[in-house]
């Protein structure tokens, strides 16, 4: 029997409204590879963020069992998510150390949480753009950057950014170029190591469908605050789409038909309509209390002089609203009994239901309830409850100081988009066709298939099932 090999392509912030709506006539080689099997519009984690996204994928698991839930977290009950999230931090076994311990070959290039650099007995490993920018650091083996240079003909892009500036900050045409650059790379090297080595197990990330949705989103959805129909950049979105699709073409002619491919993303990148300041209603609410009142100026809760000791609940969060009851036994400096946990919450949770926007309409309010998208021994450290405004549409801004309760931007930097809970998933192969339209795929189902697929065994309490 012939050993069975898989290809898995992430296009983070990838969005089922463009890519499966809007654009798909337009994806002839997304489109082929999907109506060869099945594609779908599927649910990613909540909080909708690119490290627990793609650890959930790789671990077939949710946050509360791998310990993660955004780039930055608490792994004890300390107020403020402080920890960085890391490749040794995730507490689940990911399905690449399955892989390596069964003695296939793996291609690992530009995962998202690969630093520090993931060391396979039987594989590569490239990083991505939470490595430190040092290029000696780049991966695994130790030396790989001297061979990622050799191929690319130059240094390997970490994002579409310069060296300690944020895309943000960036003049948008010259983001653009950097992306299509940093794309590129990524393709390049897929196609030269599918060409190079017979590896049994690849991936790749390619990240520009995220970065141009921050910063472009604007420009394909006529429902944007900021539409514009005008800029230069109008069919920027578009061309990057088309550029992905065809290089996608490419790399197929690198594998054979009876290969597995899947191709999904993490999240979507869709309109930003506003920011909530939570934390600054918290305030006026008397929930969250200041010993040396409210800051004249944008500011973290870090540093703007918190009196845990008589706060009530505090917010977190750029995306969805995550927020935390200061509860006495749990929290340091606890101000709210256990016995009136679930009243606070309830109370808590009632007010947040009526807010408005900035014109007195009414938000459509999602309340969130932690048990219901994480789970597992530390799901204990996670919020209390999650809140998404308007389909997520909205998102939260956990900085306080400003003079009313909406902001647009945040101090990281201008961003027309913000992150939704939807996902693409398309595969192809042995087992993944239509029989799968009516099945609710979920982005936490790829580690099981993928382990059904090379027949290994693993007895892991997976959150996902395989779809073969």
């Amino acid at each position: 029997m012939k050993k069975p090999k898989v290809l898995v392509i992430g296009l983070d912030g990838g969005t089922p409204e463009f890519i499966f709506k809007k654009f798909w006539d337009k994806l002839p080689n997304l489109r082929k590879l999907g109506e060869a099997g099945v594609w779908q519009e599927i649910e990613t984690t909540t909080p909708a963020v690119t490290p627990p996204a793609w650890t959930s994928m790789l671990t077939g698991k949710n946050p509360g069992k791998f310990g993660f839930w955004d780039f930055v977290f608490r792994r004890d009950f300390s107020y403020g998510e402080k920890e960085l999230v890391g490749s040794g931090k995730i507490e689940s076994k990911p399905l690449y150390s399955y892989l390596d311990e069964a003695g296939l070959r793996c291609a690992l290039i530009n995962l998202a949480v690969s630093y520090p650099p993931i060391k396979l007995k039987n594989g590569i490993c490239i990083g991505s753009f939470l490595n430190p920018d040092n290029q000696k650091s780049l991966g695994h083996p130790e030396n790989i950057y001297k061979e990622v240079e050799d191929v690319l003909g130059e240094p390997y892009l970490l994002d579409a950014a310069r060296v300690g500036v944020n895309f943000r900050d960036i003049p948008k045409d010259e983001v653009y170029e950097l992306i299509k650059k940093m794309d590129g790379q990524r393709f390049t090297l897929l196609k030269h190591y599918l060409k190079k080595v017979e590896f049994d197990f690849v991936m790749t990330v390619i990240m520009g469908t995220d970065r141009l949705g921050h910063l472009l989103v604007n420009m394909v959805d006529e429902n944007h605050v900021h539409f514009d129909k005008s800029s230069k950049l109008k069919n920027a979105y578009l061309d990057h789409l088309q550029f992905v699709d065809r290089e996608i073409g490419e790399v197929l002619k690198f594998v054979d038909e009876d290969t597995y491919v899947f191709v999904l993303s993490d999240h979507t990148v869709q309109r930003l309509d506003s920011r909530f300041n939570f934390n600054d209603w918290l305030y006026d609410q008397s929930y969250l209390k200041l010993k040396s009142g409210k800051p004249k100026k944008p500011t973290t809760l870090a540093k703007a002089d918190v009196d845990w000791a008589q706060t009530i609940a505090w917010s977190e969060g750029f995306m969805e609203a995550r927020f935390y009851i200061n509860l006495k036994g749990r929290e340091a400096q606890g101000a709210v009994e256990k016995t009136e946990f679930e009243k606070v919450k309830a109370e808590l949770q009632e007010k947040i239901k009526t807010i408005t926007d900035q014109n007195g309409k009414p938000l459509k309010v999602e309340i969130i309830e932690r048990e219901s998208v994480m789970w597992g021994p530390y799901a204990k450290y996670g919020p209390d409850f999650l809140v998404r405004l308007n389909d997520a549409n909205w998102a939260n801004n956990a900085v306080m100081g400003y003079d009313n309760y909406y902001s647009y931007n945040t101090p990281i930097g201008e961003d027309e988009g913000t992150h939704g809970n939807k996902a693409i998933f398309i595969g192809r192969g042995q087992g993944l066709d239509k029989s799968l339209a009516h099945r609710k795929i979920k982005l936490f189902d790829l580690t099981p298939t993928i382990l059904k697929i090379f027949d290994i065994e693993a007895k892991e309490d997976f959150d996902g099932k395989s779809l073969i």
